[in-house]
């Protein structure tokens, strides 16, 4: 793989990871006793439980892309939380309210096809998952 790709992929997954996690995820799951009884429900789980599937999505499967640990699968979650959040969440909204999580669900789309590339605990494991 050319070091210019490892490097490409490398902080596509470090800087979307790293805002997602600090702007997005970690203050949800430091307020989450505030947030609980009002997030939003899009698929009738719960708001509680909806907000702790968000919170896993945002936190521990962006840190694990932001690694390059299980990739894939994470990027997956993140994927499908973004489609969510713009589809549903946010689909009545105005695109402006939207923009945020089609672009982040386009990154996490770019990283599943591409995978991690070689600056990755994935690729030092030689998993292809």
């Amino acid at each position: 793989m050319p070091m210019t790709l490892n490097i490409g992929l490398f902080f596509l997954r470090l800087i979307p990871s790293a805002i997602l996690i600090i702007n997005h995820g970690w203050p949800k799951l430091l307020q989450y006793q505030s947030f609980a009884s009002t997030f939003p429900d899009p698929l009738g789980l719960g708001n509680s439980f909806s907000l702790t599937l968000a919170i896993i999505a945002e936190v521990l499967a962006a840190f694990f892309v932001l690694i390059g640990f299980f990739t894939r699968v994470s990027a997956l979650l993140v994927f499908v939380t973004m489609l969510v959040a713009f589809g549903i969440v946010h689909g009545a909204d105005i695109f402006e309210k939207r923009e945020l999580a089609a672009l982040y669900g386009l990154i996490y789309f770019v990283i599943l096809i591409a995978g991690p590339g070689g600056w990755s605990f994935d690729f030092k494991q030689g998993r292809k998952f």
